[in-house]
């Protein structure tokens, strides 16, 4: 692993190297290759878990996992197409949000007199701070102001190189963070969303509140696990774990704010302030924290208030003075993230009773109505990103986005991300797995036609080339054949991805039902599914297989945890409604509810919500 990641190489790595995904499988090239000689015998031998996956891999030959094979001497490997990182491109779009204009930080010009203008007292000549105090109060009505000493440290060349003409930032009034030559008009924010898959950010225009760019990238800490668990295993147990997963989320955050600024026409300097939202989980390692409490019952995070952490303390690329702000946590694995939901959603707890589910790997719930507030968080497992699932792989090009089977030939058609048309079952396509939400539409579609009951299994009585019997005795249907793909194999669905999309839903179905119960409701009057995720999913394939309780209403409403932090980047009054808003919303922990074991185990039974036949059910654009 390390051998390819020096040579530039990122690998698929969904298990966090435990050896049981095998989506970092590599094949060693035997032979003379410009006079190197290559054999597998120049690999550490074949550890128990690696013959463990192989064994049922028999098409496999040749092939070693990455991340147990050690270079002993001359390789050449190949690196197929599905063992690749490739760069992570669902959008996590915003959606509109109209918010009053009052940030945290304000920009002033001042022109600070020449040196002996403004006179001499007893005590000799005015220091420079003190003279661009005197400038700042007297024009703009600002008293008592301090300045970070890295701008202490930059001022006495800064007003000579500029004969005191200078833009000032002020934060909260009261501390000024940056001062750059002349005038200076520019006013930048940006809000950005750590999440366990992917990191968006949002750059934003502090003057007029429109948002200038925006930009997406994997979180590089996947090379660690594809979910929270498998990090939080790494951070506590590996020597230097947790240092490891700070360093690797900044220098990915650094990445992104050159790029968001980029696409602008500016540099991550002219920012100046930042919002952050992300679970508990990403929270914790983006600040450095210990995530121990979080490993184990009571699941306690180290800190829950909202913070202000200098940009140098966390080694952001922004000038070392501006202020990043991290909205609070709620408590355990209910974050930062759901608080911004809860913020963007601004629900009226009197109306009606609206579920909001944020889904990923881990699924954050929130219920509003009956006057209360709740919310909880469930352990989806990576399955709706891909994870635990045989052909599965990331919303990136080239995964299969959307299904349909036809009921009586049991053909297959699909879209793949990026391509508006559908497959016709003769083209090759750039197809080379299968992303989340193909994977719900692949289950529901599954259903529809007969191939699976409702307990998951196949049904054995159908005949058709696409259901067959693996060497190891299991059931596999195919999606789309090896001509229509870009591996030149098939991709399959099998009993066990149908178990990991049931285990799945079943904990956010039933996280959901005991939301509900709570304040007397079976079903909600509306649900809003948050997320790029939930905006790319279909509704019909979801009430199919029973992800949630059922509704007529259904609305995409985008990326609501980053819109959130993005209102509290234009308006300051939003970080105190969003603290005001942890104090008032009731955590449940699902593992104390005596209800939701029970639930859970009904709602592996797939098909509790047949599609509607109004149009009513179709997706909508909040």
């Amino acid at each position: 692993m390390k051998a390819c990641e020096t040579l530039g190489i990122q690998l698929e790595r969904v298990c966090g190297e435990k050896a049981t995904c095998g989506k970092c499988k590599v094949r060693v090239e035997e032979g003379f290759h410009q006079e190197i000689y290559s054999s597998q015998k120049h690999l550490s031998p074949m550890v128990e878990e690696e013959r463990e996956f192989f064994s049922q891999h028999s098409d496999l030959t040749g092939y070693r996992l990455a991340c147990l094979a050690r270079v002993m001497g001359d390789v050449v490997i190949f690196v197929p197409e599905d063992s690749r990182l490739t760069k992570h491109i669902a959008w996590k779009g915003l959606t509109e949000r109209f918010v009053s204009l009052l940030p945290v930080v304000r920009k002033y010009y001042v022109e600070v007199p020449p040196f002996g203008r403004e006179g001499v007292g007893r005590e000799g000549a005015r220091a420079d701070f003190e003279s661009l105090v005197s400038e700042i109060t007297t024009r703009f009505a600002l008293s008592d102001l301090r300045a970070d000493h890295y701008v202490l440290r930059a001022l006495p060349s800064l007003l000579r190189e500029t004969e005191g003409k200078v833009t000032v930032t002020v934060w909260m009034n009261k501390e000024i963070v940056k001062i750059e030559p002349g005038y200076w008009d520019v006013n930048l924010g940006v809000a950005i969303d750590v999440g366990t898959t992917s990191i968006a950010a949002y750059l934003c225009d502090l003057v007029n509140g429109q948002t200038l760019a925006a930009e997406v990238m994997s979180n590089p800490q996947i090379r660690f696990g594809e979910d929270v668990i498998s990090r939080i295993s790494y951070a506590i147990l590996a020597p230097n774990g947790l240092e490891e997963l700070q360093i690797i989320v900044i220098d990915g955050l650094n990445t992104l704010l050159s790029q968001v600024t980029k696409q602008a026409g500016f540099q991550p300097k002219d920012i100046s302030d930042v919002c952050i939202v992300g679970n508990t989980c990403m929270h914790h390692f983006l600040l450095g924290l210990t995530p121990y409490g979080l490993s184990r019952a009571p699941y306690r995070a180290v800190v829950q208030r909202a913070l202000d952490i200098k940009a140098r303390e966390l080694g952001l690329d922004l000038s070392p003075s501006v202020y990043a702000y991290f909205l609070p946590t709620v408590a355990s694995f209910v974050g930062a993230d759901a608080v911004g939901v809860m913020l963007a959603m601004e629900p009226n707890l009197e109306a009606e009773t609206v579920l909001t589910i944020d889904l990923g790997t881990n699924g954050e719930l929130i219920l509003s109505g009956e006057g209360r507030l709740l919310c909880t968080s469930c352990a989806c497992g990576p399955a709706f990103e891909g994870g635990q699932v045989s052909s599965g792989m990331r919303a990136t090009a080239g995964a299969i986005e959307k299904v349909r089977i036809d009921p009586d030939t049991l053909e297959v058609k699909f879209q793949v991300v990026g391509s508006p048309s559908w497959s016709d079952g003769q083209r090759k396509t750039n197809a080379k797995g299968i992303c989340g939400s193909g994977i719900i539409d692949v289950v529901a579609e599954m259903l529809r036609a007969g191939i699976i009951h409702a307990d998951g299994r196949f049904d054995s009585s159908i005949s058709s080339p696409r259901l067959r019997q693996t060497a190891q005795g299991t059931s596999v249907f195919v999606i789309a054949w090896a001509h229509e793909t870009a591996l030149d194999r098939d991709i399959t669905i099998s009993n066990s991805d149908v178990r990991a999309i049931q285990l799945a839903k079943a904990a956010v179905y039933a996280g959901a039902s005991v939301l509900l119960r709570k304040v007397g409701k079976t079903l909600p009057d509306k649900v809003l599914l948050a997320g790029s995720f939930g905006t790319s999913l279909d509704v019909d394939s979801c009430r199919t297989i029973g992800l949630f309780p059922g509704c007529d209403e259904v609305y995409a409403v985008g990326n609501a945890a980053g819109n959130g932090a993005r209102l509290c980047l234009l308006n300051r009054e939003k970080r105190l409604e969003a603290e005001s808003m942890v104090q008032k919303v009731e955590h449940l922990e699902l593992a104390k509810e005596k209800e939701f074991s029970r639930i859970f185990l009904e709602a592996l039974s797939l098909g509790q919500y047949k599609p509607l036949a109004s149009t009513k059910g179709s997706m909508k654009d909040l």
